[in-house]
Order: C-alpha cells, then structure tokens, then sequence
C-alpha cells in the first residue's frame, strides 16, 4: 500500500476522472484496458473458459482523491485563484492557505524554488544520511528517519541534489493532457520506488519541460493522491 502525489495537466478541470481512468487497477472482462493472466490457482473466467483473472498491466491507482495528503501543494502568484480538493485523511479542519490550492491553470502558479526547503532539506540530510546529532533547538520528530541511508543516496546521489528536489513543486509522477503517464520508477509498498539518480534526473527533464508547455498552451494542474 502505497500514496503518492501525482501532477494531471488537463484542458478542462473536469477531466482529471477520465485521465486517469486507463489506468485504474480494478477491472474485468469489459475494461478496454483489461488482459487476461491465465493461473491455474485462480477460479476459471465464465468469458475465457479457462482459470486465472483480468488486470490492467498500466495500473498506477486504486482509488484517488484531488489533494489528499498533498493538499495546497500549488503555490499561487499573487493575484490568482485556484481550487482546493479533499483534507488529508484524518484532518477534516486542515487549514486552507489562499495562497495555495489543489488545481489552477499552469500559468497562475509559482513554481519557483523554496529557500525555506532548501535549507531544511540540507539538514535534513545531515542528520539522515551522514548521522549529525541534533543541534540546540532541533526537535527528533522534525527528523525522524524513515528510510535508511543507502536509499536516499540510492535515489539521490548528493546533499545538494537531495535538497534541490525536496525545494521544488516534485510529483512523484505527471500525466499528460494527452493520457501519457511519467514517473521516474515504479512504486511499491509504503511509498518505496526504484527510481534511481540517473532516472530521476531524465524524469525532471521531462517534467520541466511539459510544465512550461502546459502554461503555454493554458493548461490546467491539478495535483491528486494516487493510492495503490
């Protein structure tokens, strides 16, 4: 079980739903995006007459939610207005910032670095990956590591990289308004993916640059809490 966010440039707000349905993992004989895996452990398929169950090889989601645990991700330019989607689960009354949003058009947001992030990023790192003691005034929980050292450099390479990517607007993926899904490696459970430096500096590149098409053309971001 996993939950990541996920960029969705649309033309029209409304069709995130139809988007993201190719790749929608629950489905049946009659999903124009289902093959059959044969597997003589499962039941037999009343449609094939032979044992084994339908999947769709481009699942990415089993259920999803505009904003989620990724809510007020978009930062707005001054002046403009967006949409806010659900609370995170299990904050109803999270605090809604008219600075932010969950989905604007591309060219009302600012996506310019955080030097706020940055620096804690930079922290961060010390203390996750080189094993720094906490300074006067550091609180443990702001620090807690999650995952081991050898996967942040896995991923990351660097202090510096590390921290330019947790300074930026990062998606773990984007789907384009043309129904082509990017992601740097393939997610697992709880929020694990394979994805290395290599991959991940491609899949910025790729995503930088449809993002400054997307505001070109008047596209719509809205971010989404993919859970699979």
């Amino acid at each position: 079980m996993s939950h990541y966010p996920v960029a969705v440039f649309s033309k029209k707000p409304e069709e995130i739903g139809s988007l993201l349905s190719p790749f929608y993992e629950a489905v049946d004989g009659n999903s124009p995006y289902a093959v059959f895996q044969e597997d003589p452990q499962a039941d037999e398929d009343d449609g094939m007459g032979r044992c084994g169950y339908w999947r769709n090889p481009n699942a990415k989601w089993d259920w999803w939610n505009m904003g989620g645990r990724w809510r007020g991700q978009l930062k707005l330019k001054e002046g403009k207005e967006g949409a806010y989607g659900s609370p995170p689960f299990m904050n109803e009354n999270h605090p809604l910032d008219p600075k932010r949003c969950d989905q604007a058009l591309v060219a009302d947001c600012d996506f310019s670095p955080d030097s706020e992030a940055y620096a804690h990023a930079l922290r961060q790192w010390e203390i996750q990956v080189e094993d720094a003691p906490l300074r006067d005034g550091e609180k443990a929980l702001d620090h807690l590591r999650i995952y081991k050292p050898e996967y942040y450099i896995r991923q990351y390479g660097d202090k510096e990289y590390y921290a330019k990517r947790q300074s930026m607007f990062n998606p773990f993926a984007f789907l384009t308004a043309e129904g082509e899904w990017h992601e740097p490696g393939r997610m697992g459970w709880f929020g694990m993916d394979d994805s290395t430096v290599k991959t991940q500096k491609e899949y910025e590149g790729k995503f930088q640059r449809y993002l400054k098409q997307a505001g070109e053309q008047g596209l719509y971001i809205t971010v989404v809490d993919c859970h699979i």
